[in-house]
């Protein structure tokens, strides 16, 4: 772990100040992504100016994310044109965007897809439409495209000089921390191996397929207190399943649910085929996020702030600041779609 703080530390010492000098490599930083200077009008409570127009549509979508493209793609596929997507960003994407050089695409967020179990028909019909899933075998198992596996070392931790394999800190890790990570990994597998009466799981993808309210008490529970109260104190372990919290929920081990953490370890099964391996591409999921696009682009209007969306007259109505424009309109529709 020392190894793994001092890479954390060289980095932050390696950041520049504003009135830093350039460090003569011709390699300048900054950041990038969400834009902080517009989100912050919502924090702060900028008053937006009066709506100067209203606009109609059958549906408004907030968000264009995965979530918000997925919703649209299922509305275009299904016959329904009149929506819009409103997305505060200059691109969609939202967590899965990407990037491209002169070289190659890149992520700049999420970056693989777990291979969807049986409960997810929705995303393995979706990886067929664009042909990752190729075709089932005789007992009904989906065959992916080989092109679309990530075959090469998948995580590496860099801990005191060297590379190893996998996230968990074994360089150095005493008999006491093994020990404990196993004891956390056969409970983990107790959880994934659970059914109930119904045959249903504790823990899906999607959690609708799952049985209801199984281990729900977890939930009143965070993460520290669930690992103290099974006698895990590594510290190793403790970094171990904080880095997944983090990873996954953006929260570290006092503000997950026990419940949402056990879930991360214990709702994907290894597929019989292809193990633990995932699916991934040069940009990350910006790939799926341009499949979920095609056609839609004529729907999509970047750089837009949802401020306001209440309920009116039978349907709803989203209030809208341009950011590029300054300006500030209403969108008028039967429904909305909050994936944001």
């Amino acid at each position: 772990l020392a190894g793994g703080v001092a890479v954390a530390g060289g980095i932050l010492l390696g950041c520049r100040g504003p009135d830093s000098p350039d460090p003569g490599n011709g390699t300048l930083g900054g950041i990038v992504g969400s834009s902080h200077k517009t989100g912050h009008r919502l924090r702060n409570g900028y008053e937006f100016p009066r709506p100067a127009r209203t606009e109609r549509a059958g549906v408004v979508i907030v968000g264009g994310g995965v979530a918000g493209l997925a919703a649209a793609r299922r509305l275009n596929r299904s016959g329904v044109r009149d929506f819009v997507i409103l997305e505060l960003e200059d691109a969609i994407g939202g967590n899965s965007r990407s990037g491209a050089s002169s070289v190659t695409p890149y992520p700049w967020g999420a970056h693989y897809l777990p291979l969807p179990g049986g409960e997810a028909v929705e995303v393995r019909r979706f990886l067929r439409d664009l042909g990752v899933i190729e075709k089932d075998d005789r007992k009904g198992r989906p065959v992916y495209n080989e092109r679309h596996i990530c075959h090469a070392p998948q995580e590496r931790l860099f801990i005191h000089g060297r590379w190893q394999e996998g996230i968990f800190p074994h360089t150095g890790a005493s008999e006491e921390d093994l020990a404990q990570l196993a004891s956390f990994r056969e409970e983990m597998d107790r959880y994934r191996r659970w059914r109930d009466g119904a045959g249903r799981r504790a823990f899906a993808i999607p959690r609708s397929a799952g049985s209801p309210g199984a281990f729900r008490d977890r939930d009143r529970l965070s993460m520290a207190r669930f690992l103290a109260s099974r006698g895990w104190s590594s510290q190793r372990l403790r970094w171990y399943v904080e880095y997944a919290c983090r990873d996954d929920f953006g929260a570290g081990l006092e503000e997950t649910s026990a419940w949402a953490g056990v879930h991360y370890f214990a709702a994907r099964e290894p597929d019989p085929e292809y193990g633990d391996n995932v699916l991934t591409w040069p940009e990350g999921n910006g790939w799926l996020v341009a499949r979920m696009a095609e056609g839609l682009q004529d729907r999509v209007r970047p750089g837009q702030l949802v401020f306001n969306v209440e309920p009116v007259g039978g349907g709803v109505r989203a209030d809208v600041y341009d950011v590029a424009g300054g300006t500030t309109y209403s969108v008028e529709a039967r429904e909305a779609i909050l994936a944001c």
